[in-house]
């Protein structure tokens, strides 16, 4: 209790679950020559019944590019963040690649099934907003 104490002092209260990140490996010192960034706005299930703003809701899954495009990294903010980064941790720690991913299944009832519909890049300048179904 006293250590736990001791971090809110430090910390502050805890922040609500909208943002977590996964990290497997490190990615080599040149990065942006070397990495493919898939990225979404997206609006999750229960902001459209309340039509709560989702202009935060993004994800990014950083990649090398060069196949089999092992990913390096998932960003997620949005609700539910914690479960669906917890949930492609593991994937991403064994060495996921980027087409491994996208033949998953996502974590029900979450936002997981947007991770597994990454496929704008960064690099192609289209609008990363997904619009529907």
């Amino acid at each position: 209790a006293l250590k736990a104490f001791v971090q809110q002092l430090r910390w502050g209260p805890r922040p609500p679950r909208l943002l977590a990140r996964a990290r497997a490996r490190q990615a080599p010192r040149n990065r942006c020559l070397v990495t493919q960034v898939y990225h979404a706005y997206y609006k999750p299930l229960e902001f459209v019944v309340p039509e709560r703003d989702a202009s935060q809701c993004y994800i990014k899954m950083v990649c090398l590019r060069e196949p089999p495009q092992l990913v390096l990294g998932l960003h997620f903010l949005g609700p539910n963040a914690g479960e669906v980064t917890q949930g492609f941790a593991l994937g991403i720690k064994c060495g996921a690649s980027y087409q491994q991913v996208m033949r998953t299944v996502g974590i029900h009832p979450t936002c997981a099934e947007e991770v597994a519909k990454l496929r704008i890049s960064k690099r192609s300048g289209l609008d990363p907003t997904v619009t529907g179904c």
